[in-house]
């Protein structure tokens, strides 16, 4: 594979990555289709990774109809051991996929803090054994506005205190603690059943909680997008 640009299309942003002879070049983040079409107007390799809706997909691929797009048909690297396969999102197979490339034959957890956080496990034996899925940052700061009749919409804060002085403080504590705690005993929980686990922190919100004191635990904020590339050079070697 020479050159091709990978776009992840997320419930919030389109990330854009560039890819020749295997290795990231580039990568940028756009809030919108227009301004992404710009800067890939030219390229002849397209791969697409969506959990937007159909008509999104639709759009793009009209637009670009030289793009690859991921989707449920794919031939994956790693077996499935999952009771309902086909609603997994192409987010979380392309969080396998990495991980299995990058930790073959290891017991691998990927968190990957967006929209929603996600824990995506894989065994030692390369399988994709499933995981969880809960409320990211900004969906529990927006629903603490939207559900409350005076709570504000608070944006995230790299600073938290343990008690909130105020009603921001206790807001942006209560949120970012509480995702903490969650990161946590979910690590806890996932270490004492899996002891030579190894761990890896992806997505837009992961720089806001600090793990680097353990050194099972590796930070990546493209992971997503290498495993993106993954699944397409799996299956472009085998069409």
């Amino acid at each position: 594979m020479d050159s091709v640009y990978i776009v992840d299309a997320g419930n919030t942003f389109l990330k854009l990555a560039h890819f020749r002879q295997g290795e990231l070049i580039s990568t940028s983040i756009f809030t919108t289709l227009d301004s992404l079409v710009q800067e890939i107007a030219h390229a002849t390799k397209i791969v697409l990774a969506s959990v937007r809706s159909v008509a999104f997909n639709a759009q793009f691929t009209k637009l670009f109809p030289q793009t690859f797009l991921l989707n449920a048909n794919l031939k994956l690297p790693f077996m499935i051991d999952y009771e309902t396969p086909e609603t997994l999102g192409i987010d979380r197979l392309c969080n396998a996929a990495a991980l299995i490339h990058r930790f073959p034959n290891q017991h691998a957890l990927c968190i990957d803090m967006g929209t929603c956080i996600k824990f995506d496990f894989v065994n030692n034996q390369r399988e994709f054994i499933g995981g969880s899925i809960s409320p990211g940052m900004r969906l529990r700061y927006a629903s603490l506005h939207q559900y409350t009749a005076k709570l504000p919409h608070l944006e995230a804060s790299k600073s938290f205190d343990l008690i909130g002085k105020n009603t921001t403080e206790a807001i942006q504590n209560g949120v970012q603690y509480g995702i903490l705690g969650e990161l946590h005993y979910m690590i806890e929980c996932y270490e004492a059943k899996f002891p030579d686990l190894t761990i890896i922190m992806t997505g837009g919100d992961a720089h806001y909680f600090d793990f680097g004191q353990k050194n099972n635990i590796f930070a990546d904020e493209n992971f997503t997008l290498r495993g993106i590339y993954e699944l397409y050079t799996f299956n472009a070697a085998t069409t």
